[in-house]
């Protein structure tokens, strides 16, 4: 729905369409083609219709999203895979060799390789 608009000068509502403010005279600036709600100067779109008021220029709000470089995949699934080595192999070596002696080397093991391969996914994630 159209917000109601005032006169920059004295404040009097303005009417949709209307060329000057009754009560003191000043022009309104601008009002959209389409649905004639009043724009600001600097208006490319119509914040009412959402007509764009300035030719070849994209709908608001609908910028297309760069897509992600190889890199960057790269470090989704190395984080990934970091995360999960880190919370999974020492839980599956508690479960499946409970009383073994390298049972505790090899879950600080994997704890430390999957946390460098987690660092090592965020940098690559970051890099676009």
């Amino acid at each position: 729905m159209q917000q109601p608009f005032r006169c920059l000068r004295c404040g009097a509502p303005l009417m949709a369409g209307q060329p000057f403010c009754a009560n003191c005279g000043l022009p309104v600036q601008r009002s959209c083609p389409r649905c004639r709600a009043f724009l600001s100067p600097q208006a490319t779109f119509c914040t009412n219709c959402g007509l764009a008021l300035v030719p070849g220029a994209p709908p608001p709000g609908r910028q297309q999203a760069k897509p992600k470089s190889t890199v960057s995949i790269i470090g989704d699934i190395l984080f990934g895979l970091g995360i999960a080595c880190a919370i999974f192999v020492p839980i599956w070596t508690i479960v499946r060799q409970p009383d073994a002696e390298n049972s505790m080397s090899v879950m600080i093991g994997a704890f430390a390789i999957g946390g460098v391969m987690a660092v090592i996914g965020l940098i690559m994630m970051r890099k676009r």
